[in-house]
């Protein structure tokens, strides 16, 4: 999956009659129950979802605080007219009540609590109208206290993953209710400041079900579809990171595949067409005017017709532009309509340290680079797809606290990483703990416990590419694999006696390189903990940062005094990085370019340094910071970099040495940074105990 936000619309919804009946009641004859303000904010927001053709696309029919003879006579028509192939959905939110056997009413209008059974809506006797119902797939969401009492006698599997199930286009009845069978269901948590005249809020479980179908955050695997099971998840996840004591329960009653509900707004994202081995040998060809001329190749396929050709074409230019030579980056530019400066491929040698200028105050945010290109000659006009420079982190838009610190001391966030699909932050600490995160949310969903001991802290963390795995590095040094399913250790790699600094998954997932305080760098296949040949050789210090090359063949080593490593994996040759000025200082922090061809570090002297990852040469310095850098990362598809210091800032270059932006919320050092995978958002984590998420 190509890392550019391209989509496509959504896929038709499966064929089929679709009809809902929202059923909300708001006020209530008996003065023992309140009058409720989310009922009719919600019956009106989900009618227009469900009936709006480019999300549900339902027939919907509203019935709004009625009696109880005339709710009745609205599900009964309501059952009895649909179809075998219809989707048929019922959506229920008013006051629950439950009578002594503790069965579930629905409160009308003319509700009495005494007198339930004539004066309220049985939920038994709604099972049994959907029972009767020749509907196929029946979708029944229930937002009111106790409304996961709904059905309990109904025959049919209760609380089953529809991910276990096959079959399409699915069929069954799923149950969504707001609560369980003994929890109370709430409206809005933070409506103590509402006034007169405002909306009224809308209730917590159903808000959670409208922002999924709004704007396609329920669509979890990114088909175009939102599942019933998918609405599911992504609700009980909001409603739990909401701190509602209430617990939404889901159940299946012979079920088979997945009930489609709606459409996601947001589309589906475009597949990156493979590039041809004829191709790709020639983007890596030494020589540049074959890789010019491959690039021009890539011009086509970027004009084409072809969405997937143009992902992949735009991605792979956009590298080039970032990372090639001048001359053939100058003609991805002109394909892509986007002039920037070239960067530069070296800076004078010997330079004198009086000619770097002295840090100036951060300027405001900027959204995205603005350098001042040179005139370039375009070609003949012709259509060309918008430009694709990316906007760049500009605010604070969430931050995620819950690493603690251990007998009163703070406790520092150490590393912060992206799954590959953006979905899940994962983070280490001081506390010992690996936390789970939902980026969207900031709810954490998973934590480990990832070493034992008094003040023993996990200072190293990295993840396979297919995210099955995490490792961990601890300063007891102990090296250990987890699942990321379940949190169950998957391997003690070692056990070395001197802290864990720094560790490093290769691309293949099946090597594991790890650098320790007493100067040793190591190799392991961590499944088998077979320990691999690695010709780089010890130091005084013992190394702060390790990355291997996108194709696995290098592994970069920074730290150990001032020497740094570009080390040929497993048992190859050792490149040096050769500093073109000093005096310098220390690197702490290294990352490859997307495409390999670029390596950046950070240093203790607060410089940011541009390496060509083949020679070891270096093509640029300049203060980036007033103090050790000890977090850097490239954006994903643009030459733009992010580097994290002491001085408790973030900054973002361009690579030719351009601030282009500084964050500056941190209240401690910055230890590490990270873009999503689509270089929308940046995380960064401190020692001040949070992790910013910036966009």
């Amino acid at each position: 999956m190509s890392g550019l936000n391209v989509r496509l619309p959504a896929p038709d919804l499966p064929a089929g009659a679709r009809k809902a009946l929202v059923v909300a009641t708001t006020s209530y004859s008996d003065t023992t129950l309140d009058a409720l303000r989310a009922p009719a904010t919600d019956a009106a927001d989900l009618a227009q979802l469900l009936a709006d053709p480019e999300v549900g696309a339902f027939d919907v029919t509203t019935v709004l605080d009625r009696p109880a003879h005339d709710v009745r006579v609205a599900i009964e028509d309501f059952a009895l007219s649909c179809s075998p192939g219809d989707v048929a959905l019922l959506y229920v939110s008013c006051h629950g009540v439950t009578d002594a056997r503790r069965r579930l009413h629905f409160a009308t209008t003319d509700t009495v609590k005494a007198r339930l059974a004539s004066t309220g809506v049985s939920s038994d006797w709604v099972h049994d109208r959907l029972v009767e119902c020749r509907a196929r797939r029946q979708v029944v969401i229930l937002d009111c206290c106790f409304s996961g009492a709904f059905g309990r006698g109904a025959k049919g599997s209760t609380d089953v993953g529809l991910d276990t199930l096959v079959g399409q286009p699915g069929r069954g009845q799923v149950v969504l209710t707001a609560s369980s069978a003994t929890e109370y269901s709430f409206e809005s948590l933070d409506d103590a400041d509402a006034h007169p005249g405002d909306t009224p809020p809308g209730s917590v479980f159903t808000t959670a079900l409208l922002e999924g179908l709004r704007d396609g955050a329920a669509d979890r695997d990114g088909d175009g579809h939102i599942t019933v099971d998918e609405l599911y998840t992504y609700a009980y996840q909001q409603v739990r990171a909401a701190g509602a004591a209430q617990t939404p329960q889901r159940s299946v009653a012979h079920g088979e595949g997945h009930i489609v509900l709606a459409r996601s707004r947001a589309g589906r994202p475009v597949e990156a067409e493979p590039l041809p081995d004829s191709l790709r040998a020639a983007l890596e060809n030494p020589h540049p005017n074959v890789r010019a001329g491959a690039v021009r190749e890539l011009g086509a396929w970027l004009t084409g017709d072809d969405p997937g050709r143009q992902v992949t074409a735009r991605e792979q230019l956009e590298r080039t532009a970032a990372e090639d030579i001048p001359r053939v980056a100058s003609v991805a530019r002109e394909l892509l309509g986007v002039t920037t400066a070239p960067e530069p491929t070296a800076v004078p040698v010997e330079r004198p340290p009086e000619t770097v200028a002295p840090p100036q105050p951060d300027p405001p945010p900027a959204p995205a680079p603005a350098a001042m290109p040179e005139p370039v000659e375009a070609p003949a006009p012709r259509p060309r797809p918008a430009p694709a420079v990316p906007p760049l982190p500009t605010a604070s838009r969430r931050v995620l606290t819950g690493h603690r610190g251990l007998r009163g001391f703070n406790s520092k966030v150490s590393r912060v990483l992206w799954s590959p699909d953006g979905r899940v932050l994962v983070t280490c600490g001081d506390d010992r703990t690996v936390r789970f995160w939902d980026p969207a949310t900031g709810a954490q969903t998973r934590s480990i416990d990832a070493a034992s001991g008094t003040f023993i802290e996990v200072r190293a963390l990295d993840a396979t590419a297919s995210f099955d795995v995490v490792a961990t590095g601890a300063t007891d040094g102990s090296v250990a694999v987890w699942a990321t399913s379940n949190g169950e250790r998957q391997s003690l790699v070692c056990e070395s006696g001197s802290p864990a600094n720094a560790i490093a998954f290769s691309p293949d997932g099946e090597r594991l390189a790890v650098a320790t305080a007493d100067g040793k760098v190591g190799l392991w296949r961590w499944r088998t903990r077979e320990r691999l040949d690695l010709h780089t050789h010890r130091s005084a210090m013992g190394a702060t940062s390790l990355a291997f090359s996108p194709d696995g063949s290098t592994l970069a080593v920074v730290g150990g005094g001032t020497e740094s490593r570009l080390v040929g994996v497993p048992g190859g040759a050792v490149t040096r990085l050769t500093e073109a000025s000093r005096p310098y200082g220390k690197a702490m922090s290294v990352a490859f370019s997307p495409h390999g061809r670029v390596l950046v570090t950070g240093g203790s002297d607060g410089t940011l340094r541009l390496w060509d990852a083949r020679t070891g040469e270096q093509r640029l310095e300049t203060k980036a910071h007033d103090n050790w850098v000890r977090g850097v990362a490239f954006h994903p598809r643009a030459g733009f970099v992010a580097t994290g210091s002491d001085d408790r800032s973030v900054r973002l270059w361009d690579t030719a040495g351009n601030r282009l932006g500084a964050l500056t919320k941190h209240q401690g050092w910055v230890l590490s940074v990270a873009f999503s995978p689509d270089g929308r958002e940046l995380a960064s984590s401190s020692s001040d105990k949070t992790v910013h998420i910036w966009a």
